[in-house]
């Protein structure tokens, strides 16, 4: 084994496997994460963490790399990985998720790859995960079958995210006062304003909050219909930096954004509550193409399947070159034996089924 292997300091989130929601999802990403490290014959030391930890510090020592789940900060050598807005899909970025990603710090140091990605593979990507959304009802937290409330003709939507989220922290407006100023200007230019509260929500305030705008804006009403069933049907979308509003991109909505996110180039953003009837007055779809190639790079270059070990050692691979790792990726002298061994069982497996050949030797040479 080469003495200058890689060396990792790896997180293991055991509290988010053992998640009824999206556990099983985190363990499958961990058993690629495991494997992709596996190809770089990595020494690995594991290390707990607990839940609620995404503020902590992380530092990697001078000869290490830190694997932190949800986190975020900008120490070099750390890489920070997530589940994306769209499961099973992670993403691995230096500085963390969301808002507090360098995508969403660094926009610039994207922009060449966004926009060199294919246009035709990019709309290909928002088509099919628009037809995933409404026909498979695919979303980050599950969703309810299709509801038979009546929704509006033409209405604003307004998806509210839980107030204990990290990514809450991004938010330029509280989101109960930026709803209210939308529900007050949208019953003045007679715009029906319709808003979901988040499933996993449990905050009494935000309960009584919107009980209270409800009766009190006749042009506000709740529902609790799936999200893909008010996406497609919202004439557009207004929200803080939630993953609802990634979503209401793929869907073609335009968006009204107040908070930093990753993809907030797309939105018409807004900083202070005084801005949002402006904001819903001027909006405007984003351009398409735009989104598109935003899209697709996102999608198919940034995140990472949760069972796909090659796009996870790629993607791992990119980020140590652009830290400046300079460690040598070649197999040892005890894989390559291992390997072989591997190779001579396969034939003689196949052998047992299809008789000794040939053809049977030369073909598992090259078949996996």
């Amino acid at each position: 084994m080469t003495s200058d292997r890689l060396k990792v300091i790896l997180e293991v989130p055991v509290h988010w496997f053992r998640n009824s929601l999206d556990g099983e999802r985190h363990r499958v990403f961990y058993s690629s994460l495991l494997g992709a490290l596996s190809r770089f014959e990595a020494r690995v030391d594991l290390r707990d963490a607990p839940f609620g930890t995404d503020d902590a510090p992380r530092v990697a020592p001078a000869d290490s790399f830190l694997f932190s789940f949800h986190s975020h900060g900008e120490t070099r050598r750390v890489l920070r990985l997530k589940e994306s807005y769209i499961p099973p899909y992670y993403t691995i970025d230096r500085m963390g998720y969301g808002g507090f990603s360098e995508l969403a710090k660094h926009p610039q140091r994207f922009e060449e790859n966004i926009a060199n990605f294919d246009l035709r593979k990019g709309k290909q990507t928002v088509e099919k995960w628009r037809q995933e959304f409404l026909q498979n009802n695919i979303s980050k937290y599950s969703q309810p079958s299709t509801s038979e409330q009546r929704l509006p003709e033409r209405f604003l939507f307004f998806p509210l995210q839980t107030i204990d989220d990290p990514v809450a922290s991004l938010a330029h407006i509280d989101q109960m006062e930026a709803l209210e100023v939308a529900a007050r200007h949208c019953v003045k230019v007679d715009l029906p304003l319709v808003v979901k509260r988040h499933p996993l929500c449990r905050s009494p305030h935000i309960e009584k909050s919107l009980q209270q705008l409800v009766k009190k804006y006749p042009g506000l009403e709740a529902t609790d219909a799936s999200v893909h069933q008010v996406l497609d049907k919202a004439y557009a979308v207004m929200g803080a930096n939630s993953g609802v509003l990634f979503e209401a991109l793929i869907h073609g909505k335009p968006v009204i954004s107040f908070g930093t996110s990753d993809y907030r180039q797309l939105t018409s953003q807004v900083n202070h509550a005084a801005k949002i009837p402006a904001a819903i007055d001027t909006i405007k779809i984003a351009d398409q193409d735009s989104v598109a190639r935003f899209i697709g790079w996102y999608m198919n270059d940034y995140c990472v399947h949760a069972e796909d070990i090659d796009a996870v050692f790629a993607r791992i691979k990119s980020l140590l070159q652009q830290e400046g790792s300079a460690h040598d990726w070649h197999k040892s002298e005890e894989t390559l034996v291992l390997d072989h061994y591997s190779k001579l069982d396969k034939i003689r497996r196949r052998e047992a089924v299809w008789g000794r050949s040939w053809v049977i030797r030369f073909l598992s040479r090259i078949i996996p």
